[in-house]
């Protein structure tokens, strides 16, 4: 009787030679005929199990096979398998993940692009950040961070020459010894102090007292 467990049995059975021939879409359709026949036959039951074990295993390869690829490659491997697969959450995982790297690197490049009009102060942190989110602009943020240096001491030097100008004290000349040997020789001093201090602090004296007695 094919609507009986005999049929039912038979269906079972070459459902079962379908999956032995890795024709898990026939066994499928060989699973729903048994069942149609009788539900209740052991044979269907049977099935029924080795079909859901072979679908599980075949989940897993594929799943398995996601983390061989990287990238694009992932990424549509990932929808193919979502596919098959709706709920699997390792594919689900990888297109999240490819998401926020894809945000982030658009906040990357957003944020690099503001920091070339940004102001010098605010320049570096916006390249620190966009660098931060994977964005390729260390030649940038060096060029940047060796402008903002040369700004300030520009600006060191600036001062020392307006203190130095406006009557050379003690603490003017301190802070005209404090800056690198190479921005002192760019700010204007009197002599003979300006000669004789680099040679007496090399001679072993104290830079303030070397000053002071050059002052008295």
């Amino acid at each position: 009787d094919p609507k009986g467990a005999r049929g039912a049995r038979a269906w079972a059975t070459l459902g079962q030679r379908a999956l032995a021939a890795d024709d898990p879409g026939g066994a499928a359709a060989d699973l729903a005929r048994a069942e149609a026949a009788d539900p209740t036959e052991p044979a269907v039951d049977g099935l029924r199990t080795a079909l859901a074990a072979q679908r599980a295993a075949a989940r897993a390869q594929a799943e398995a096979a996601l983390h061989t690829v990287a990238g694009p490659a992932q990424v549509a491997a990932a929808r193919a398998l979502l596919n098959t697969w709706p709920d699997s959450a390792v594919a689900r995982g990888i297109l999240r993940a490819a998401d926020a790297e894809a945000q982030a690197r658009a906040r990357a490049a957003a944020l690099a692009q503001a920091a070339r009009a940004a102001r010098p102060s605010a320049r570096i942190a916006a390249l620190r950040e966009a660098q931060a989110l994977g964005a390729d602009v260390q030649a940038e943020l060096e060029a940047a961070q060796a402008a903002a240096d040369e700004a300030a001491r520009a600006e060191a030097r600036a001062q020392v020459a307006r203190a130095l100008a406006d009557g050379p004290d003690e603490a003017a000349w301190m802070a005209w010894w404090a800056l690198a040997p190479a921005d002192r020789a760019a700010v204007p001093a009197p002599a003979p102090l300006a000669a004789w201090l680099p040679a007496l602090v090399a001679a072993g004296a104290k830079p303030r007292a070397a000053i002071r007695a050059g002052l008295a």
